[in-house]
């Protein structure tokens, strides 16, 4: 999201290009440090911007202070293999320490999911940021994407040949 309100969707290096980038700002670069920046499928929040233009839904869920949302997917090398899905937070030290709960709850909810991964999410956390690493069937990625704001991304990936 711009300064005038614009969604822009790219890839980092050319998002970067624009100009004046939250991808230069040093939250989001954070941020960007723990995900797979070779990973085919990635993506990136800023929640104060989204405040707001969304009166309701995910960015609300999230305490003030949380500057940036980074998540990847790297797809298994077979159709019925786990994704590797990694998501990280970055922000403040006040906002990080409230949103570490959430990210306790993510990883129950995927402990919760019909055929959850044998091996449970890892959790990383620091002073300014935060995050999990999971490996998720389609149908899991598709749940966790939902809880982010991001659904639909893996739809097809669930429909039958």
């Amino acid at each position: 999201l711009d300064e005038h309100g614009r969604v822009w969707i790219g890839d980092l290096p050319a998002l970067a290009a624009l100009g004046k980038s939250p991808i230069q700002a040093a939250s989001t670069l954070r941020a960007l440090e723990w995900i797979d920046r070779r990973a085919p499928i990635q993506g990136l929040l800023l929640p104060e911007r989204l405040l707001g233009q969304s009166p309701e839904g995910f960015a609300r869920e999230l305490p003030k202070g949380i500057q940036s949302l980074a998540w990847s997917v790297t797809p298994g090398p077979s159709k019925d293999a786990p994704h590797a899905f990694e998501l990280a937070i970055a922000g403040t030290p006040e906002g990080v320490r409230q949103v570490s709960p959430w990210i306790q709850r993510l990883v129950a909810f995927i402990g919760s999911l019909p055929g959850a991964p044998s091996r449970p999410a890892d959790v990383l956390e620091e002073k300014t940021r935060v995050g999990l690493k999971a490996q998720l069937n389609a149908s899991q990625l598709e749940a966790v994407m939902a809880r982010i704001s991001q659904p639909g991304i893996f739809k097809a990936a669930e429909r039958k040949p």
